[in-house]
């Protein structure tokens, strides 16, 4: 069997030969393992199983100072979070979409390595990223105190800014499933330390709908 098809008969709920794994680090972790294996790139050493397609974290601009900018104007602080970063400042300071125009979700940067990418490891399974999909997505850009004060007071709002995200999200989707793919993985984070950063209620209310769209185009695939 083929890593591919070992993940494929997990999935479809099989007993598999061996349990597959695929391993992701912190920007530490992956520099004492190269620093081990002699080697940039982890993933012929490593022997994961799955294939991690597309930017799950986005496209980054280098500001200095230990910041970075992404595509949708939000701007990163890695002075101690070295990985992604906290963010810094608001980019949408009012419950409002006015003003503010989207990043092009068919960016080349986004598919540029897929062929590459399968050419070089085309025994697994195949999994096109998008990090921060809807409501990370949504509280990197209105900061996450607005964004929960918005669910009560601006609603309408709310659901503007998801929909319009999860139209990005399609779209990228869309032009991802164009490649020879297995599966999208979309990001998102609703948890905190103890609990949940929202009730069922408010969950149901505007986050279910806008799952069901996004992950409706690709069971549709």
């Amino acid at each position: 069997m083929e890593k591919r098809d070992v993940v494929r008969c997990v999935l479809n709920g099989e007993r598999p030969a061996y349990v597959p794994w695929s391993m992701g680090f912190t920007k530490e972790a992956r520099e004492k393992l190269q620093a081990h294996f002699g080697c940039e790139d982890l993933e012929r050493p490593l022997e994961n199983h799955i294939l991690k397609l597309g930017r799950d974290i986005g496209l980054f601009e280098d500001l200095g100072n230990d910041r970075v900018r992404d595509v949708f104007g939000v701007v990163w602080d890695r002075t101690i979070d070295k990985d992604i970063g906290n963010v810094e400042g608001v980019v949408l300071p009012e419950p409002t979409l006015q003003g503010f125009e989207f990043p092009d979700p068919l960016n080349p940067r986004f598919f540029d390595d897929i062929p590459d990418k399968i050419a070089r490891f085309p025994d697994r399974f195949r999994v096109f990223q998008i990090g921060f999909s809807l409501y990370e997505r949504a509280w990197t850009l209105r900061g996450i105190e607005r964004l929960m004060l918005d669910f009560l007071e601006h609603p309408g709002f709310v659901r503007d800014l998801l929909s319009a995200i999860a139209d990005y999200n399609i779209a990228q989707t869309r032009e991802a499933l164009k490649y020879d793919i297995d599966a999208v993985y979309f990001g998102d984070d609703w948890g905190q330390q103890r609990g949940l950063q929202m009730g069922p209620t408010t969950w149901r209310a505007f986050i279910l709908p806008v799952l069901k769209r996004m992950y409706g185009v690709v069971r549709d695939a």
